[in-house]
């Protein structure tokens, strides 16, 4: 399969980390070339999940500030660079969103954001994808986005399902693409619907429809939909369609 450099958004507890957690458990890569950046207590009290491992640089790897995550990045490539390969199977790194956050932080400990700082605010992010470009056969960039529509209308986010066009495309158009704006294979949207029953299904949509409008290079087939989807469910999808 090609390097694949995607990223998932959705409301919070869409699945979003679980799809990411898949990756430990994928038979396309090595668990021990895995790394899962959490910069926000995404898989606190998840079971299953390797610890971090200083000498791999693999597991998962918790971080409170942007300094630790360039750090990081800055290790594995020296890493590579003593090698002369990749050192790692997959970045997934959880959540974006909150990155850009932390990195806006540290550059207002000083005073507020101006010109200057929005211009060293997108070099530190073009940089990030870079980097983990460089180091990762793949990278997973998990966000997180937020209502849009009307506050009287704001839905659970613990059990949403399908939302309206209208909200719909403003969350995809609006406030993804202001702070995600570099180059990935494919941006795909994540959600939960809940029946009757209280029953919750999950669901990752590739491509866009009349509902959901996402954007995307890899994946150029019919429009999509995923259910309980995983690193390797995405995968067989996107080798069926090289194939044909």
């Amino acid at each position: 399969m090609k390097r694949l450099f995607m990223a998932t958004m959705g409301l919070p507890k869409a699945g979003k980390t679980t799809f990411g957690m898949s990756a430990f458990t994928s038979d396309h890569l090595d668990p021990e070339r895995v790394v899962y950046i959490d910069n926000h207590n995404s898989t606190a009290g998840a079971e299953g999940l390797p610890e971090y491992n200083r000498k791999s640089g693999s597991g998962v790897l918790e971080v409170e500030n942007v300094t630790q995550i360039a750090e990081y990045l800055v290790e594995m490539e020296r890493k590579m660079a003593r090698t002369g390969k990749r050192p790692l199977d997959c970045v997934i790194l959880d959540d974006i969103t909150e990155l850009s956050a932390l990195s806006i932080a540290h550059l207002t400990e000083d005073g507020p954001m101006n010109m200057v700082k929005w211009g060293q605010h997108k070099i530190f992010m073009s940089n990030l994808y870079r980097k983990v470009k460089n180091v990762s056969e793949h990278g997973l960039f998990i966000g997180r986005c937020e209502w849009q529509g009307s506050p009287d209308e704001q839905p659970d986010p613990t059990s949403v399902g399908d939302l309206r066009t209208q909200e719909m495309q403003i969350i995809l158009e609006g406030s993804f693409k202001n702070w995600f704006i570099y180059d990935v294979a494919i941006l795909a949207y994540q959600y939960k619907q809940v029946s009757g029953s209280g029953r919750a299904k999950f669901y990752m949509q590739l491509q866009r429809t009349d509902d959901v409008r996402v954007e995307n290079r890899l994946w150029s087939g019919d429009p999509r939909k995923l259910e309980a989807p995983s690193f390797d469910g995405l995968c067989e999808v996107i080798n069926k369609q090289e194939e044909e």
